[in-house]
């Protein structure tokens, strides 16, 4: 097999699986920042460490391939979510389950809410009078999520280093979607997809970013 029908099929089964690397990336990165800063406090479970993990790539295939320019729908109406992509329900809620229940009960809470919203999301954007933002706004509330719940599961408190250090990624992952917009504005407006950057104009996304 050649190296580039070797890239080729490895993207082909990323796209099968509904995500992107880029994506998947910025998933993990709030939960490594998290760990980090319990291992800094002397305070990092292993087991706790990789359960974050799991519950990050999980709700990634869970998410299938959100996004109005994924799609590629007139309007830039998302795909429904892919029935393989609920597997990952499972995993998803078994080991953020076992997290709270070993750390903070009530996290189970905003858990549950959690993937109750990434389950509507679809459903709740089409509501909302500015549906253009919903992607950033569930990107940057997944990261601080993702971030903070793994510093309380941890650390069964969140001290000030894990609330500004989960910041980063958060703005980071904010940051490149924005220029994956910017990159993709005049496709999408040929193609009538609204995305933040079609919604506010070139000039207005690069003031954003």
């Amino acid at each position: 097999m050649s190296p580039t029908l070797s890239a080729e099929s490895l993207a082909r089964g990323w796209e099968l699986a509904g995500i992107s690397p880029r994506r998947l990336a910025a998933a993990l990165a709030p939960v490594l920042v998290a760990i980090g800063v319990c291992a800094h406090l002397h305070s990092a479970s292993a087991a706790r460490s990789l359960a974050a993990l799991g519950v990050a790539i999980s709700v990634q295939f869970l998410a299938g391939a959100p996004g109005p320019r994924s799609a590629g729908a007139p309007g830039g109406q998302d795909r429904p979510l892919p029935r393989a992509a609920l597997l990952w329900l499972l995993p998803a809620a078994g080991l953020g389950l076992w997290l709270s229940l070993t750390s903070l009960p009530w996290l189970v809470l905003p858990g549950a809410l959690g993937l109750g919203t990434l389950l509507g999301r679809r459903q709740l954007a089409a509501r909302l009078p500015l549906a253009a933002f919903h992607e950033l706004a569930c990107l940057v509330l997944a990261e601080l999520a993702a971030g903070w719940g793994t510093v309380l599961a941890e650390l069964d408190r969140l001290p000030a280093l894990g609330l500004l250090a989960v910041l980063v990624p958060a703005a980071l992952a904010a940051a490149l979607l924005l220029i994956t917009d910017l990159e993709a504005i005049h496709d999408d407006l040929s193609a009538g997809r609204l995305t933040l950057a079609v919604a506010v104009g070139a000039r207005g996304a690069r003031q954003l970013l």
